[in-house]
């Protein structure tokens, strides 16, 4: 089995251990276009003694001829989605799958949009939004087949996230997502006067952050093509997907 897997946060590690769930022989290529990420991942692949399984670079290049493609989080920061999603349907071998992890739909009071809301009080100028994908199965089938892949499975998903505290919850969401390098230009007086109120929606700096964040998980393959997904034997892809818009 050979796959690769794009990611965009600093938890590469998931990819390898997903991989070591999958089968317990084949090849993963993870790409990155963040060096420091794919170290990370590098490290916490070798924790895990993946005996040589998964493999690592830097950038976006593909294989060809692939069992699959996974894009966890990533899609979102893409200009062009369409033509990502082509060139991970050019790396696709004949039954070959197309994962995408995307955060959403969209929760109201979302922790993870507290960071935007506190620079947003402080300074109106300062757009920290999190960049977001139309995680709907319609508008996901219509971006699919735009792309000339059909979506085959969609699934909302929530996981139990906890932060012991709201000032590890602030360096994890500045760490993690796409305004590290605009944040890092802040003065030290505005970065720990929105550290401060997002502390403050918290409860307190010392006050635990628990929540349950919503996510989409879509599998797409080749129109035509004979895929296999759990538990059923195999699922025969219409050769065209109409899609109500």
């Amino acid at each position: 089995m050979r796959v690769t897997v794009s990611r965009s946060s600093m938890q590469d590690r998931t990819c390898c251990r997903s991989h070591a769930r999958w089968r317990p022989t084949g090849t993963c290529t993870c790409t990155s276009v963040s060096p420091r990420s794919s170290a990370h991942a590098k490290r916490a692949s070798s924790a895990q003694d993946l005996h040589g399984l998964a493999t690592f670079s830097d950038g976006d290049a593909l294989g060809s001829d692939l069992d699959a493609v996974v894009c966890a989080f990533g899609l979102r920061h893409k200009a062009d989605r369409r033509a990502a999603l082509a060139k991970w349907r050019d790396a696709l071998g004949p039954k070959g799958k197309l994962g995408l992890m995307m955060w959403g739909p969209a929760q109201p009071d979302d922790p993870q949009d507290w960071l935007a809301t506190a620079a947003r009080e402080i300074d109106p100028a300062l757009d920290f939004a999190r960049v977001r994908i139309d995680t709907e199965r319609n508008a996901l089938a219509f971006l699919m087949e735009s792309a000339g892949v059909a979506l085959v499975r969609h699934t909302v998903v929530q996981h139990n996230v906890t932060f012991r505290s709201a000032l590890l919850f602030v360096t994890a969401l500045v760490d993690a997502s796409e305004w590290r390098a605009e944040y890092s230009k802040l003065s030290p007086a505005v970065a720990a006067r929105i550290t401060a109120r997002v502390c403050e929606l918290a409860g307190g700096p010392d006050a635990p952050v628990v929540f349950d964040p919503v996510a989409t998980i879509a599998i797409a393959g080749l129109p035509g093509a004979e895929i296999e997904l759990p538990h059923r034997p195999s699922v025969r892809i219409p050769a065209a997907v109409p899609v109500k818009v």
